[in-house]
């Protein structure tokens, strides 16, 4: 085949083809700022149909663009957006094609080449730990940048890094701009869930996590659950690594170092514990992270109990009353006082702290003379029942 130009020109072989007025630039190459997609180019070929006159047949000219089919008879497409392509194939009446490639450009172009974590790049959703501080950079050619975490404006304008920071999933967008066009991306911050560690307290006799200074109890905590919104973490993906510490020198860790989820623990006085679970995730497709949860503790020591022989309730300030030392932090506590024939002549009952002594009187509130009383306290342990104790106290005025 040869080709031939369109023109009014005689011709006694085929004009050879040619394509005129080929395109119009779009005003933006991606966005406007509104966020919608500007489509505002246009394709534009010679006119379908153009008939050459000579000493051979006319010549008709149509054109396949694309190889659709749509849009054969078509010389002109409008609404076009920037960084399309099309090739257009142009035959004269006799099938003889010539093939011309056409594309569309903008007049403004804005583009974010890249939105990534600061510290693991080339994905575009990863999970922390919650209320880690996380790092977003992005790479763009706009004027401005404008960051949005759900919907509301976050960080500094202009600034291609961000830090976030959150206990939920949120997703952090990022808008840059050039004129009246912008380009848009975003990146999803996840965060791993955990149900609450808890530090307890085992084997106390006590309530309230209260203990006998020189006793040797369990601390434990709990197992704790891993979840995130991408899926189900496999057992083997999560490793734990436990430790405590106290707040006083005063302990015998048992073992020790209580790098353990459940150590024993001897204790001669009052004790903060704090409970730490170094949790390490190392999912499939996600990055390495190693979350710390704690949770503290607070036990408090009582002597074990030890009635005094007696006192002397005289108002000298001194012995005046009958104390049981460590029975305070004991539950449902009952003391009685008996004479020497077996009558009662005092009796009180409690709860945990509060009211556990005796000022020598009887249940009218007469003081007693001296003599030798005899007592039965009665107080209960948490795992050993109801206790008893009994004695004699002698009263000295």
């Amino acid at each position: 085949c040869s080709s031939a130009q369109v023109s009014t020109t005689l011709y006694n072989t085929y004009p050879e083809l040619s394509i005129k007025n080929t395109s119009g630039n779009a005003s933006c190459n991606k966005f406007n700022l509104d966020g919608q997609i500007v489509s505002d180019g246009w394709i534009y070929v010679t006119d379908i149909s153009q008939q050459v006159t000579g000493t051979i047949d006319p010549i008709y000219y149509t054109f396949e663009w694309d190889g659709d089919d749509s849009l054969s008879d078509v010389a002109r497409i409008d609404d076009v957006t920037a960084g399309s392509h099309y090739v257009v194939i142009a035959m004269d009446g006799t099938h003889c094609p010539d093939t011309f490639y056409l594309e569309v450009v903008a007049t403004t172009t804005v583009l974010i080449d890249s939105i990534y974590f600061s510290e693991t790049h080339n994905i575009k959703e990863d999970y922390f730990c919650p209320n880690d501080l996380v790092g977003v950079n992005v790479e763009e050619d706009g004027e401005s940048v404008t960051w949005a975490q759900n919907s509301s404006i976050v960080g500094d304008l202009n600034s291609p890094f961000i830090e976030v920071t959150g206990a939920e999933d949120v997703i952090l967008s990022v808008r840059s701009e050039f004129g009246n066009c912008a380009d848009f991306d975003s990146i999803k911050v996840g965060r791993y869930q955990f149900t609450p560690l808890q530090a307890t307290l085992k084997d106390t006799t006590l309530t309230d996590n209260i203990v006998i200074a020189g006793n040797k109890v369990l601390l434990t905590m709990n197992d704790v659950d891993v979840t995130y919104s991408a899926g189900v973490l496999p057992d083997e993906n999560i490793n734990s690594f436990y430790t405590w510490t106290a707040n006083n020198s005063g302990v015998v860790w048992q073992p020790a170092p209580p790098d353990t989820i459940s150590p024993h623990v001897i204790l001669f006085g009052n004790t903060v514990f704090t409970a730490y679970d170094s949790i390490i995730i190392t999912p499939d497709t996600y990055s390495k992270q190693t979350c710390l949860l704690t949770d503290t503790l607070s036990v408090t020591t009582v002597s074990d109990i030890e009635p005094p022989s007696g006192f002397s309730p005289n108002g000298d300030g001194k012995y005046d009353v009958w104390t049981i030392d460590g029975i305070d932090g004991y539950s449902n506590i009952s003391m009685q006082i008996f004479n020497r024939w077996g009558g009662l002549v005092w009796e009180h009952t409690s709860g945990i702290y509060g009211g556990n002594e005796w000022d020598g009187t009887n249940a009218k509130g007469k003081p007693l003379p001296s003599g030798t009383y005899y007592y039965v306290v009665n107080y209960s342990r948490e795992e050993s029942g109801t206790n008893t104790i009994t004695g004699p106290v002698t009263i000295l005025r």
